[in-house]
This record gives C-alpha cells, sequence and structure tokens, in this order.
C-alpha cells in the first residue's frame, strides 16, 4: 500500500528520557495540528487517530495496520505511514 510518511518521533532519543509515555503534538502536512501519543511498554508505538502501532509487531517493518502503518529507520527515526491522507 502506498503511504504518506511523517517523521513523529527518534525511538532512541525517546528511550533515553526513560519515559512511560509521551504526547507529541505535531503539525502534518496536508492533516494538520495532531497529538500523536507514544508509549513504551513490551513495545514502543504510538497511537494516532485511535490506532495503535507497535514497532516490530509480528516482526513486520513497517507494521501496518487498516490504513496506518508505523516504521522505523536505521535511524532509529520512527515514521507514521497514512493513507489516504486525512483532511485537514
Amino acid at each position: 500500500m502506498n503511504y504518506t510518511w511523517y517523521f513523529i518521533f527518534n525511538s532512541i532519543e525517546f528511550e533515553a528520557l526513560r519515559l512511560v509515555s509521551r504526547t507529541y503534538s505535531l503539525n502534518l502536512i496536508g492533516i494538520g495540528l495532531v497529538d500523536i501519543l507514544v508509549t513504551k511498554g513490551v513495545y514502543i508505538g504510538m497511537t494516532y487517530n485511535d490506532v495503535f502501532l507497535a514497532l516490530g509487531m509480528n516482526e513486520k517493518n513497517p507494521f501496518e495496520i487498516d490504513d496506518h502503518a508505523i516504521y522505523t529507520d536505521e535511524f532509529g527515526d520512527v515514521w507514521l505511514g497514512v493513507n489516504p491522507v486525512e483532511p485537514t
């Protein structure tokens, strides 16, 4: 599936904070201002648009569910994939 990808956070920096969760308020081009909850339990994941996306779930990168995906690159940057892009 084709996604529009948005950088959300860096997992290495997030883990260094030793937080259980943090909300990132971001202005995503084509979508607008959104709050994304990042949490750490067994997996690091994020909740966007009532969908929880976990890094490495089912050993998939990207992990996809519904019209959303989560991807991490070799630098620990975590990306949100949205398809189709939702209107602002």
